[in-house]
């Protein structure tokens, strides 16, 4: 009886943190202390982590690819620290913050994992079928009414009116979508085909947003489902191949817009150049924490945006600094220099080479956990990305599908 009840707990909590991750970017403009949801589950990491030192009698097993990733992060840490306390460009309190917000994605990770460990994960993702296709069907629905009839606002490009319902902005609704296109992808295991409608359903609205990192985060989605779930294949060369290049193509054309099209006084252009000036200036170090192309760099205003004269760039200006943390590879690279990117980059990769090696134990899972990696890779050619509030609920799935696979591996 206790068992079943810790059950229903589990199955509950996965669809209450669904909910609240999707309906977050709305309900923080209703209520205020939504706004912190994201860096709260984060910091869920620590109380997690107590509890798992106090059940297991504080004895652990790191694996080497947990280890270095550590390693990397630590380093990664210290490169920001130094500059923060050598320079002083940014109150040490801004610096900390900061650090916090580059190290969150990856503490949702740890908090998704930890909370969802040692449990059976196939009743709570059967609980969270009729959940996850409720929200599909009402944000198409919605996405259908706006289109037709203007009820939400929205903004027009190439032409076309580019939704984004009740999110402030389109990637927090794009994001949201591809959330739960990830969930329905590691439903299939459970309901084979009866998920593709629900996956055209929220790849329509995805499309909808007319954000090109966005459709191409699409095309990578139903490429990987169809690999993967419908054929049930392994992804060989050219796989690879062509995932890669479709990523590379939406990339690309996210690079010539922003850092061509829209020339040098645009927000991105600037950061992004400035930023390769920081590195060969501070090399290997960048100028610390909070003071680059962050949302902290903005309140108080960075000194570093007029030793590098974008202070009147229109979106990085102290008076209107909308767009000053609207990338993120110039973000590490500024803040960190070149030891840190390399530092942030391989932690990454050896994400990366976790989520292939699931490939071994739940193919759904692989697929699931590839989706998400995916869209936030090609997010971060042109937004915050893996520091971006929408990259906590992606992390925390990432968290929950390598729970679920440790327990396939303690089984076989």
């Amino acid at each position: 009886m206790l068992q079943v009840r810790q059950q229903q707990c589990y199955n509950w909590i996965f669809v209450a943190l669904v909910l609240l991750f999707v309906f977050q970017n709305p309900l923080q403009t209703l209520l205020a202390p939504f706004r912190y949801l994201d860096e709260l589950f984060a910091a869920c990491v620590i109380p997690l982590l107590m509890l798992q030192g106090v059940r297991h009698h504080f004895r652990c097993t790191i694996s080497p690819r947990l280890l270095m990733m550590i390693v990397f992060l630590a380093l990664f840490t210290a490169c920001g620290i130094y500059g923060s306390l050598t320079l002083r460009y940014q109150p040490l309190s801004t610096a900390l913050s900061d650090l916090y917000l580059n190290l969150k994605f990856f503490l949702a990770i740890a908090a998704g994992y930890l909370l969802f460990s040692g449990c059976d994960m196939e009743p709570v993702f059967r609980f969270s079928w009729k959940w996850v296709r409720g929200l599909s069907v009402l944000l198409f629905l919605l996405c259908l009414v706006d289109l037709v009839f203007h009820i939400f606002p929205a903004s027009t490009r190439y032409g076309l009116r580019s939704v984004y319902l009740f999110y402030s902005v389109h990637t927090y609704l794009a994001a949201a979508c591809i959330f739960l296109c990830s969930i329905l992808v590691r439903l299939y295991e459970y309901y084979k085909g009866q998920v593709f409608p629900y996956l055209c359903m929220l790849g329509f609205v995805t499309v909808c947003t007319l954000r090109m990192k966005a459709v191409g985060a699409v095309i990578c989605l139903f490429f990987i489902y169809y690999i993967i779930c419908k054929r049930r294949r392994e992804f060989g060369f050219f796989s690879w191949l062509a995932l890669g290049g479709a990523m590379v193509i939406v990339s690309a054309r996210q690079f010539v817009y922003y850092f061509h099209s829209l020339g040098t006084e645009a927000a991105r252009t600037a950061l992004t150049q400035a930023s390769l000036r920081i590195a060969e200036d501070h090399f290997p170090f960048g100028t610390g924490f909070g003071t680059f192309a962050s949302a902290f760099s903005a309140d108080p205003y960075s000194k570093v945006y007029y030793l590098y004269h974008i202070q009147n760039v229109w979106g990085i200006s102290r008076q209107y600094n909308a767009f000053i943390s609207d990338t993120f590879w110039p973000m590490i690279l500024g803040q960190t220099g070149w030891l840190g990117l390399v530092c942030y980059a391989a932690a990454l990769l050896l994400l990366f080479s976790v989520i292939y090696h699931m490939r071994k134990h739940n193919a759904y899972s692989f697929a699931s956990a590839l989706s998400a990696f995916f869209y936030l890779l090609i997010s971060s050619t042109s937004e915050s990305a893996f520091v971006n509030t929408m990259a906590v609920p992606l992390a925390f799935l990432l968290g929950v599908l390598l729970s679920d696979i440790k327990r396939y591996s303690e089984i076989s």
